[in-house]
């Protein structure tokens, strides 16, 4: 049986990117409260915290709930 380094591991998978709550903002054209509102009403994902006072977002999971909100229209 093979098994996988952790190098190899994190090499196989996409860099994280973080977009910024300003960011994710204006790509919904929502409001700070907007977009409060998502998160707790509308399964929108939680950011992650990178400081003490600085919040982002997985670019694959902001990615992921806008693709399963087009396919969910279909």
């Amino acid at each position: 049986m093979h098994e996988t380094s952790p190098v190899t591991e994190r090499r196989s998978r996409p860099p994280a990117i973080i977009i910024r709550p300003r960011d994710v903002m204006a790509l919904l054209c929502v409001s700070r409260h907007g977009l409060s509102r998502m998160m707790q009403d509308e399964g929108f994902p939680m950011p992650i915290k990178l400081g003490p006072r600085s919040l982002g977002y997985l670019k694959r999971e902001v990615d992921a709930w806008l693709e399963a909100r087009m396919a969910a229209r279909s």
